[in-house]
């Protein structure tokens, strides 16, 4: 029973994070007026800040939040759990920039 619990949270919480998301890859024309306003408090991530992690693929990953971009960015949490996925499973991320800038990490 727990175990169904467990996967029903992680679903949900899943669930939420790409609703979410799917705000940020609207432009703001197209977006409800209360979302345009979190978009510009920085509580949810615009599409203008999205975009960056699309043409860049090296930042802002993180599709809830612009203020938590910059936390998880500066300390390089998304490429140090690029680089053990990769240790682990030998994926390599789908990136423009060649993997041998991971070592660095």
């Amino acid at each position: 029973m727990t175990d169904r619990i467990s996967i029903f949270n992680i679903r949900s919480v899943t669930d939420y994070t790409y609703f979410i998301h799917s705000f940020a890859h609207t432009r703001e024309c197209e977006n409800y007026k209360v979302i345009t306003f979190l978009q510009n408090l920085g509580i949810l991530s615009s599409h203008k800040t999205h975009q960056v992690h699309h043409l860049e693929s090296k930042s802002k990953y993180c599709p809830i939040s612009e203020y938590n971009n910059y936390i998880l960015d500066s300390i390089h949490f998304w490429r140090a759990l690029e680089y053990i996925i990769f240790i682990v499973t030998g994926i390599q991320p789908n990136k423009k920039h060649g993997y041998n800038e991971y070592r660095e990490i």
